[in-house]
Formats: C-alpha cells, structure tokens, sequence
C-alpha cells in the first residue's frame, strides 16, 4: 500500500507545532470533521485555523477561533504574489488604485496555511483527491488546497486511478501536494457531505471515542447508512 495511506492517527502526527491549519468546505458542508476529531484527540490546541467559511472546528479541538478570510487570499498564494486586489469595502486598513480605472480597491494579503483539510469523495494510491460536484461549488477549495503547502485528505472512498482517470473535472488535489490520505467514510457527520448523506443535528454526542471507526461504532452505522440511503435522511 501507498505511503500516502495513513491512519487518521498518523497523519494528524504530522502537523508541526503552531502550524497554520487551512479548512476546507463550506459553513455546514464537506467539513473534515473526522480529522478534526482527531486534532481534539491529540490535543493540539496549538495550532491556528483559517478558512473562507467558519465551522465548528475550533470550538471541537479547543484552539483559538477559526480566522475567516476573504478567498482572494487563498488565490493571491496559490499564484504566488502577495496580494490581490478585492472590492472597496471602505473599512480596509490598505488600497490599492487601479492603474487602469483609477478605482479604489481593497489589499487583500496573501494567506498561504502549512496544511489544509479537505474532505472530499475519493482518493487513489497516487495522491489524487476527487471532489464531485459542480466545479463552480468548490471553487474556494480548490484556491485553499492550491495555497496550502501540503494537504490532509479525508475521503469516502479509497479508489482506482482508473477510477480517477474518468473524472478529470472532479480532481480537486493532485500530487504532490498531497502528505496523507486518510480513509474515512462519513468524515463529514454530523455535518452533511452533499450527494452521499444528509446533516445529522440529532446524532449521539460522541465525545471520548479512540478514533473514527470507534466513532462510527458509537453513533451507529445501521442509523448512517439508514440516514444516507433513505429519501429524506430519516432515522430508523
């Protein structure tokens, strides 16, 4: 098997100290719940989070509050320059007036985090990370793991690079960007991972479980898999 295949355990070990941690999905959706699971797990509340959407992570891992930006920062690093030029918002500590129109815009600063999180459909042995839905709804992922130094993927799936091969407008991550792959089904809940299972704001508290599978075990996986196929998202 693929180096890149860790446990959940292994790859969260390999956050350094202090690390700026990037978050990948939106305000309820596609979070990597799972691996912030994890972080709580270990205890690393020494770490800083970001991201274009705030979520539940810092108040899960007890760090300090996630720093929401504008995703222009992402862009500005993932193209290597220092800023990118955002709307006036008359309240920006830097402008920047456009050689062209002479309009005012707001500085926005690059952010480029150690790591990111994603959680994303599938992955192969060789570090492609698919992420399917319309490209135009993980834009601002894309932007963050492309500014991110290394990446921690959390998949659904475990796949073929077959299987990759037939999606090429689903592949969010490619090597080398990505340091781990961790299989982790249902690595959104409770939260929802649009298109494979619904929120679950009624789900048991979990809050000492040993690691994901545990986790799973103790929410109860006929109630996830019930939750996920049935029409509504109903529980049994």
């Amino acid at each position: 098997m693929s180096a890149l295949i860790q446990t959940i355990a292994e790859a969260i070990a390999t956050i350094p100290h202090g690390a700026l941690v990037g978050v990948a999905g939106a305000g309820d959706v596609r979070r990597p719940m799972a691996l912030a699971r994890e972080l709580a797990r270990q205890g690393r509340t020494d770490i800083r989070l970001v991201g274009w959407a705030n979520g539940p992570e810092s108040a899960l891992i007890g760090c300090g509050p996630l720093s929401v930006v504008p995703p222009q920062a992402f862009q500005a690093a993932a193209l290597g320059v220092d800023f990118l030029p955002g709307p006036s918002s008359g309240t920006s500590s830097a402008s920047v007036v456009s050689p062209v129109s002479g309009e005012v815009y707001d500085v926005i600063a690059s952010v480029r985090p150690d790591v990111v999180l994603i959680h994303a459909d599938a992955a192969d042995e060789e570090g492609n990370v698919l992420l399917s839905d319309d490209p135009g709804t993980w834009r601002n992922d894309s932007d963050l793991v492309a500014a991110g130094v290394t990446v921690i993927t959390s998949v659904e799936r475990l796949v073929s690079s077959l299987t990759i091969a037939e999606s090429p407008r689903d592949r969010i991550v490619a090597p080398p960007a990505v340091s781990s792959i961790v299989h982790a089904p249902y690595g959104s809940h409770p939260l929802a991972y649009p298109g494979h299972y619904p929120a679950d704001p009624d789900a048991p508290v979990v809050s000492a479980a040993p690691d994901h599978w545990a986790y799973l075990d103790t929410v109860g996986i006929a109630r996830l898999i019930y939750r996920s196929t049935s029409q509504q998202g109903e529980t049994p």
